[in-house]
């Protein structure tokens, strides 16, 4: 839904679904915490602890990126491209946090 309401501001939406990503970011984050102080496997962690960092430089760079605002063929390109790359890694995370599942 970010996504979308960054790519027509005409949408008011966009503070509210940011609100909730970056919720998500703080709660992955103290996930990861709870992962250190509870692992016995530090490469595991370390290696899951980069992936996390990994989603959030994605998240970081579709929000912070300069967009083409000239045409809205350009936003949608633009922004379609940077959510398939945050889909990457955050696709590579779940499969690296199948290890952890009982």
């Amino acid at each position: 839904m970010l996504v979308i309401t960054m790519s027509d501001p005409a949408l008011s939406d966009l503070p509210e679904n940011l609100a909730v990503c970056l919720t998500i970011l703080r709660r992955l984050s103290e996930l990861c915490q709870d992962l250190v102080n509870h692992t016995t496997s530090p490469l595991q962690t370390k290696n899951l602890i980069l992936k996390v960092h990994d989603v959030t430089a994605a998240f970081h760079h579709l929000i912070t990126s300069n967009v083409d605002r000239s045409c809205q063929a350009a936003i949608e390109e633009h922004l379609a491209a940077e959510a398939e790359k945050l889909a990457s890694v955050l696709a590579t995370l779940l499969r690296s946090l199948r290890v952890f599942s009982p």
